[in-house]
């Protein structure tokens, strides 16, 4: 169950601060390892759920969920 749910707007901070990158829609553009690496992460230690990493990410529900 989920205690917290973070916005949006602090969800991308994360993913850019998590990936290293301009833009939450650059993660696709990292290499496969370091992408999933970085999905498992905002799954497990952020609590994202895998439709909002898709909706910010642009990477496909499935690869999130496989991740």
């Amino acid at each position: 169950m989920r205690t917290m749910c973070l916005r949006d707007k602090e969800a991308g901070v994360i993913i850019k601060n998590l990936g290293k990158i301009e833009q939450a829609t650059d993660l696709p553009k990292l290499d496969k390892l370091t992408r999933d690496k970085c999905l498992k992460e905002l799954k497990e230690t952020y609590d994202l759920s895998i439709r909002q990493i898709e909706r910010l990410t642009g990477i496909n529900r499935g690869i999130v969920a496989k991740a």
